[in-house]
């Protein structure tokens, strides 16, 4: 079990695949714990993870009671568990959920979870992710506002994105009673409305029957022309330079150079032998194995081969 101490992560992560999921009927808050644990068991394989209900409500700006707390995740996990996803393969029919483990305890109040291997590339080992802030995330109120702001941040560096009509009532959710109007009074001006102060220069707006053919024209307000046949949004979009890659194993490399440099002021070799293991453990679990810290293992006498043999994949 890792529990999270002081290490947890404002920063959330994951594969685009997840994008493709609706998260189905949450509500606002459901969705701020989920991808405040989805932070954490990033890059952590399988393992089992623990966090307090203090870390939770700090992730997120959570401001009600323990009892309440509980209850809300609860009822995320329940909505967790109707999000199954099926595998068919003409003989066999199977079922399975995002965590295979997710476990709250009132009496020490935490939460822990381990990630089902079948789905553990969502959060490890991304070559193609989508970022963002969770303050910022939860700091919206809508859940329309915050799923769409999660499809922008996929698509960040171009600054638009376009919207079949199924495609967008998909992803967000919504009502299949909700008319055009109403998804424009309902939906669309909510987004509007809450996502120009976290996104520079948003703005979502209907693509009409008549744009398809003639896009720089002004469309028709009534007749088949005017109808809505999807959505488009665009904002001002980002600098690839400026994302920044923040995984654990980048982490690790800048602990493991500040250990370096740090080796002279260390007076206690028993003390830096332990970190040096621990780091090289860490290593060892993400798949990877750093040789310098390994020859100084080595030169101290440690079992370099049966620490690879318990925590490295693969062997």
């Amino acid at each position: 079990m890792d529990t999270l101490d002081n290490q947890t992560r404002s920063i959330v992560k994951y594969r685009n695949r997840l994008n493709s999921i609706p998260l189905r009927k949450f509500k606002p808050t459901e969705m701020d714990l989920f991808f405040a644990i989805s932070a954490q068991v990033r890059d952590r394989g399988e393992d089992k993870i623990t966090l307090s209900f203090e870390q939770l409500t700090d992730l997120v700006g959570y401001k009600r009671s323990s009892t309440r707390l509980i209850s809300d995740l609860e009822s995320t996990y329940d909505k967790l568990l109707q999000l199954n996803a099926k595998t068919d393969d003409g003989d066999t029919i199977t079922r399975f959920t995002l965590f295979n483990m997710y476990s709250i305890s009132r009496k020490n109040e935490t939460v822990s979870i381990a990630v089902n291997s079948r789905f553990k590339d969502l959060f490890n080992d991304l070559d193609r992710w989508t970022v963002f802030g969770l303050e910022q995330f939860a700091g919206l109120r809508s859940t329309y506002s915050k799923t769409m702001y999660r499809l922008v941040k996929q698509f960040r560096t171009t600054g638009i994105r376009r919207f079949k009509m199924d495609e967008f009532r998909f992803l967000l959710d919504i009502p299949d009673s909700y008319a055009a109007q109403h998804i424009n009074k309902r939906v669309v001006s909510v987004i509007n409305n809450e996502l120009p102060s976290v996104i520079p220069g948003f703005k979502l707006q209907p693509i009409r029957r008549a744009q398809l053919k003639h896009p720089n024209q002004k469309p028709p307000k009534r007749g088949k022309g005017a109808a809505i046949v999807g959505y488009q949004a665009t904002w001002k979009k980002e600098n690839s330079r400026e994302r920044k890659d923040i995984t654990p194993k980048n982490v690790e490399q800048k602990v493991y150079e500040r250990l370096t440099n740090d080796e002279p002021q260390i007076k206690d070799s028993s003390k830096l032998l332990d970190i040096q293991r621990q780091l090289y453990i860490r290593f060892l679990k993400r798949g990877s194995v750093r040789t310098e810290v390994e020859k100084q293992l080595l030169e101290a006498g440690v079992d370099v081969n049966g620490l690879k043999k318990k925590y490295l994949k693969g062997m």
